[in-house]
């Protein structure tokens, strides 16, 4: 590999860490108006999500093809590290973890969001079931072994 495309990888890494920090911080304001149920700055937050992940998506293909030629195998970067010494090498070396580090981060952010999402929609969902007075985790079955419309019609409670 030479100097000039190790330096390409390590500028594109360097720009792609930034980009998934910029995508932390998306999530961790995602989370907040989840929290909060802000729903207009919930959409706006996912309109800017999804630049923002159409951008990594794009970096992230950079480096593929940067790496492609270099090794078929993308656990063999210690083997692509390893053909430079030095300064050059530690720094890719460096480059590499973080963005390991960062993409970590952004996967257990977006992880995390997405369970509070899933337990707010079921919330909501028990919600609506009540007001309706219906309770859908109720299942009462006919003879043929088939749930009845009429069956999930409960009377929760009565004055």
């Amino acid at each position: 590999m030479k100097e000039v495309q190790a330096q390409k990888i390590h500028q594109v890494m360097h720009i792609y860490i930034q980009q998934l920090n910029e995508a932390l911080e998306i999530f961790e304001q995602e989370r907040a108006a989840l929290v909060e149920r802000d729903l207009k700055r919930f959409q706006e937050i996912i309109q800017k999500k999804e630049c923002v992940l159409n951008e990594i998506a794009n970096f992230d293909a950079s480096l593929n093809s940067l790496l492609k030629p270099l090794s078929q195998d993308k656990s063999q970067m210690q083997h692509i590290f390893s053909q430079h010494q030095g300064p050059l090498r530690q720094s890719l070396v460096l480059q590499w973890q973080a963005l390991q580090r960062a993409a970590k981060s952004c996967r257990r952010a977006n992880e995390v969001n997405s369970q509070i999402l899933a337990h707010s929609q079921q919330h909501y969902t028990r919600l609506l079931a009540l007001l309706r007075n219906t309770d859908p985790n109720l299942a009462i079955y006919g003879k043929k072994g088939y749930t009845s419309a009429s069956a999930s019609q409960v009377c929760l409670a009565q004055a």
